[in-house]
């Protein structure tokens, strides 16, 4: 991605999936057109980013199904840094997010965690010109008996690189790991909302 003066980020993405998740994608590519997609897909990034315009799209997916569905889009979202003064708000972490639904209500059924697996995310930023990184958000680790979740920020020259890992090896937990759940979502929501400050050299 590049980040603008303005607060502009453009850029591309390439993601794979595979398992549950590149199934219904499948699912979904062999019932809508074109269009169908582009809108959908677009109101997904917007989850994420608001305001978002997709400039181009491409899904790949190969014959065998053993083998994952690839997505490369390029994406364009105004505003998406916000401006404090001196300062440029940005998030690190652009698009995606592995929160799952949690009320902290206390709870008499199983914690339904969708399904085992490995998300990896990994974000490149090349800041404007006139700005350095003055605060990054602290690296996260947490490892539990049912998942891991770390996530870190570093910047190198003009590059702001965000990268994170998750892991789920459980597909339920008990009710009484409500408080366990919970806090491996607060954990995940707080990290995805982080923000870096840039300043004005």
């Amino acid at each position: 991605f590049t980040l603008s003066t303005d607060g502009t980020l453009t850029g591309s993405i390439d993601t794979s999936h595979s398992g549950p998740e590149g199934g219904d994608l499948r699912m979904f590519l062999k019932y809508t057109d074109e269009k169908e997609r582009s809108r959908y897909w677009e109101s997904e990034v917007a989850r994420s980013v608001p305001g978002v315009v997709l400039d181009t799209f491409q899904f790949v997916q190969p014959p065998a199904l053993d083998q994952p569905l690839e997505f490369h889009y390029k994406m364009t979202a105004h505003q998406y840094a916000h401006t404090a003064g001196p300062l440029l708000l940005v998030r690190p972490r652009v698009v995606g997010s592995d929160v799952l639904p949690n009320d902290n209500k206390p709870r008499t059924v199983p914690i339904n965690l969708e399904a085992t697996g490995h998300w990896h995310d990994s974000f490149d930023i090349t800041l404007p010109d006139g700005y350095v990184v003055d605060d990054m958000p602290a690296p996260v680790d947490l490892d539990m008996d049912f998942a891991s979740y770390h996530s870190s920020v570093s910047t190198k020259d003009k590059t702001l690189h965000y990268e994170r890992d998750y892991t789920l090896s459980k597909v339920e937990l008990p009710a009484e790991r409500q408080p366990d759940f919970a806090h491996l979502e607060g954990v995940i929501n707080s990290d995805e909302k982080a923000t870096v400050v840039l300043k004005k050299q």
